[in-house]
């Protein structure tokens, strides 16, 4: 009914962020990347509601990620990977994640 739309609040929700790539081939078969990024989050905790749903959302978040990859053959790469991630949610919890990462793949 119109009465109940007009109760509702709608509100746009700013991000901005980066990414930052850089790529190193040591020998024709062995590479490394590594990889930075930020991303912001401007929620209106007013307009969410505190509900434990919505509280859990990412304000801000951080991720790195290195790897080592080698390619003996041209259809097969090989390596590591080490992975960061560091979030910060709507209630201001921060938490960490750490992986390290082995892969095989074949390409058909």
């Amino acid at each position: 009914t119109p009465a109940n739309a007009a109760l509702v609040r709608t509100s746009t929700v700013p991000q901005r962020g980066f990414e930052l790539n850089y790529q190193h081939w040591w020998l024709p078969n062995v590479r490394s990347t590594i990889t930075v990024g930020w991303q912001n989050n401007a929620m209106d905790i007013g307009i969410l509601g505190r509900n434990t749903e919505t509280l859990n959302f990412n304000k801000e978040f951080w991720t790195s990620h290195l790897n080592f990859i080698w390619s003996p053959v041209s259809f097969i790469d090989t390596g590591i990977e080490y992975f960061y991630g560091q979030r910060l949610t709507l209630l201001n919890q921060r938490a960490d994640l750490q992986v390290l990462d082995y892969s095989f793949k074949v390409k058909f």
